[in-house]
């Protein structure tokens, strides 16, 4: 039976017990939060990565590989079959050994090795790919479009046999283009970044990289992109340092971006600010408030989410979408919370048992 993880972040604890160091990657993603995703991970403690994983109980997490470390990513998507290709492989070189293996959302593996190799795409056969040092991959209970990452078979990583290590070792990530070929659209995005992460392992700086994917996307793209879009991927790739950049722009995967002008804007069409308390907060927006401490933000905090529960305007605003609320409070000990809304609730003269509670 595959073992799989309530919470993304207990996968990544999972795999920190094991040795593995760890950093947090977006909702959904597989993508670093952070620029600094290497420094974040290599000073990571167990304590660090349970509050991130607390106060962030969405983000999925990745894990940066050593210098004797190689995952081999058997994809199955986009008519690729990894899985098929491996079998090819082992006709020739043997079997590989069994080891810790995770499934991934779209049906494919990842197959955890000790052993030297490099980072490559497609090149050691149709639909594998490898990760090794300066790369990184998704952790187990990781979720990508409401699937997760889960542990097929437990145990060590084992030993990567020879011939695989140096079939591996002796394909370099270079993205190679001649001027026949064109870029079909579901590709373009993958090209381009693949492309600005190999320019910038050799050293390339954003103009640089830039006035390429501008080359690129004017002469073999056949639809091509916007100009926004080429200056954002440029402009991710080149933060990254040199040695790390092939793996980051595989795992970039950046959305495609729709530039617009003036003109094209369609007054009547724009919908309007979902308000939840008018002129204070809106919804899918994040709003804060900032003040010196012993001020009262936490009990304003409150106050406004007992306003929006009861649909009363507490706290002077307006409540436009009444709704649920989740108060969630990281300083106070829970006697203090009950103080406080017991409080609040004999200054308004509401009552505790249904009228918030039950909202």
């Amino acid at each position: 039976m595959n073992k799989s993880f309530n919470r993304p972040v207990d996968g990544a604890l999972y795999m920190f017990y094991k040795g593995y160091k760890v950093f947090p990657v977006k909702p959904g993603r597989k993508d670093p939060v952070l620029i600094g995703w290497q420094e974040w991970a290599d000073t990571a403690t167990e304590q660090l990565i349970i509050d991130t994983g607390t106060a962030n109980p969405t983000y999925n997490w990745g894990i940066r590989l050593e210098e004797n470390d190689i995952v081999i990513d058997l994809d199955k998507k986009k008519g690729k079959d990894g899985e098929a290709s491996l079998q090819k492989l082992e006709a020739t070189h043997g079997k590989l050994p069994v080891t810790f293996t995770v499934l991934t959302p779209t049906g494919g593996k990842h197959l955890y090795f000790k052993g030297r190799g490099s980072n490559t795409a497609g090149s050691v056969g149709e639909g594998i790919d490898t990760r090794s040092f300066g790369g990184f991959v998704v952790t187990p209970g990781s979720r990508i479009d409401d699937k997760v990452y889960e542990i097929e078979i437990e145990g060590d990583a084992a030993d990567l046999p020879k011939t695989y290590s140096e079939l591996i070792g002796k394909k370099k990530e270079v993205v190679v283009l001649n001027d026949t070929k064109k870029v079909e659209e579901g590709e373009r995005n993958a090209v381009l970044t693949s492309l600005a992460g190999t320019l910038r392992r050799r050293g390339l700086n954003y103009d640089s990289i830039y006035l390429s994917l501008q080359a690129i996307n004017e002469h073999q793209l056949e639809v091509p992109v916007e100009d926004e879009e080429l200056k954002i991927i440029a402009g991710s790739i080149a933060k990254y340092k040199p040695e790390d950049a092939i793996a980051a722009s595989d795992f970039l995967e950046l959305p495609e971006i729709k530039a617009f002008t003036a003109r094209s804007i369609n007054l009547a069409a724009i919908p309007k600010r979902d308000w939840i308390m008018q002129n204070r907060y809106i919804g899918e927006f994040i709003s804060l408030i900032i003040a010196p401490g012993g001020v009262g933000k936490s009990t304003l905090a409150m106050l406004d989410a007992v306003s929006i529960a009861t649909g009363k305007p507490l706290s002077g605003f307006d409540i436009t979408k009444q709704g649920a609320v989740w108060l969630y409070n990281m300083e106070d000990p829970r006697d203090e919370l009950e103080r406080r809304m017991a409080a609040l609730s004999i200054s308004h003269r509401l009552r505790l048992d249904d009228e918030i509670m039950d909202n």
